[in-house]
């Protein structure tokens, strides 16, 4: 991990982008199942990416 990057830091830093994921899907029009299967698949990946490169990984 970034040492210039405090754990806790990082913590809240998830939580906002999980937040902001959760609002933004909660917002979305309903489609069917499969669409938002893959759109919630994308939204985690985006997370998880976005996670990999604050950590430096």
């Amino acid at each position: 991990m970034d040492a210039g990057l405090d754990p806790e830091d990082l913590l809240i830093l998830v939580i906002g982008l999980a937040m902001a994921w959760f609002t933004h899907f909660g917002a979305a029009v309903a489609g069917s199942v499969d669409d938002e299967t893959a759109r919630v698949s994308r939204h985690r990946e985006a997370i998880r990416e976005a996670v990999r490169r604050l950590v430096g990984g």
